[in-house]
């Protein structure tokens, strides 16, 4: 009885202190692999992968979703990505621990986005002296509205937004 009394303990105390995550990379869009939502969050990009957002796609993160990426890890937007938090509920682009720095969020050339109560922490890591955590290869389209950029290893954002940008 005692045996059981502590096998349920144990197995009570682990299911809360371990919370799922949905492992994420490659191409990924509404549709495959996406939109992130709430449900399946924390997502983690592993290390040195790359998640790409192909051209002609949308990847839309719903608000309150956690995106944890390990070191090295790299978010490349060719197509569209939708990440609108609000005010209660932010989304988080996280480091999955602080002494591993994830690479950087490119938006490519004529890439659309739309990011509102994001914060973006523990990122750009420096490679071949490029530490931003948000890279902008001259986009068609993106809106960066209340969001927190922090805690980056060099800049925080760097690019070009085009002629006639504001």
């Amino acid at each position: 009885m005692k045996r059981l009394f502590l096998l349920l303990c144990a197995c009570a105390f682990s299911s809360k202190t371990a919370s799922p995550q949905t492992t994420i990379s490659g191409s990924v869009y509404d549709g495959s692999g996406g939109p992130l939502t709430l449900a399946g969050s924390p997502y983690l990009i592993p290390a040195y992968a790359t998640l790409t957002v192909p051209d002609s796609q949308t990847l839309t993160i719903e608000p309150g979703v956690v995106v944890r990426l390990k070191e090295s890890a790299t978010v490349d937007i060719i197509g569209a990505l939708i990440a609108e938090g609000n005010s209660t509920n932010r989304i988080r682009f996280v480091s999955d621990t602080v002494t591993e720095r994830w690479y950087m969020f490119i938006f490519r050339a004529n890439s659309t986005g739309s990011l509102k109560f994001c914060d973006f922490e523990h990122g750009g890591r420096a490679i071949f002296s490029q530490g931003q955590q948000l890279l902008l290869q001259n986009p068609a389209n993106l809106v960066i509205d209340n969001c927190h950029i922090s805690d980056g290893e060099d800049e925080g954002v760097n690019g070009s937004m085009g002629v006639g940008a504001a």
